[in-house]
């Protein structure tokens, strides 16, 4: 809706300008360029939608008590999805398909981000491979680890050498995000035998 109404705006005031057919073509670029490129963002919380009222709940908990400008949140599921309760928000960006397309627009939130809130891991492996090759990405990102992210992230079925090569990417991803945020102080001391003994942590305050 906001792209057909820049779009209608600029074009008819170029049309009552008389502007040559170059200058329309090359305005009306700018103007998909600028609505579709993400602007910059304060704080991107990225979630899936395997617990619908943590979920919901945790979104509502910020909008509610926090300034919505300063916070976006990418949820990996169906805006139609009569399970959310989160229609009066317009802060949410939902991503129903993890596909290629889906997956580069997220990439580019996270490029206009200054922090990032992996709230769940829940992400196929090629997502963090994608983070893994940016490390700027990964020093602004956080890990706010759920329990099954900490405790059930390996695989052990399928082929052993892509077995091999996803959990590895998985082990990579958790040992170099930037800083976790831990639920339960004994979550700490498992993350800081299995993956990095000096990470960085932050409470839960510190992400809003």
């Amino acid at each position: 809706k906001t792209l057909c109404n820049k779009l209608g705006e600029n074009n008819y005031a170029l049309s009552i300008s008389n502007h040559s057919i170059s200058n329309v073509k090359n305005t009306l670029l700018q103007v998909v360029s600028d609505v579709l490129t993400a602007k910059k963002i304060k704080h991107l919380h990225i979630m899936t939608a395997s617990n619908y009222g943590t979920v919901d709940g945790y979104v509502k908990l910020v909008n509610e008590n926090f300034n919505n400008n300063d916070h976006i949140f990418i949820i990996r599921d169906s805006k139609d999805n009569t399970a959310h309760s989160l229609e009066n928000f317009e802060n949410i960006i939902w991503l129903p398909e993890a596909q290629k397309g889906e997956l580069n627009r997220m990439l580019s939130y996270i490029d206009a981000a200054e922090h990032v809130y992996w709230h769940s891991m829940g992400w196929y492996w090629t997502t963090q491979l994608k983070m893994l090759i940016h490390p700027s990405y990964m020093k602004k990102s956080t890990w706010v680890e759920w329990g099954a992210d900490l405790f059930n992230w390996k695989r052990n079925d399928g082929n052993p050498v892509i077995r091999y090569v996803v959990n590895t990417i998985h082990r990579l991803w958790r040992k170099k995000v930037g800083s976790v945020v831990v639920i339960f102080p004994t979550d700490e001391d498992v993350y800081r035998k299995t993956f990095n003994k000096k990470q960085k942590r932050k409470s839960l305050s510190e992400i809003f």
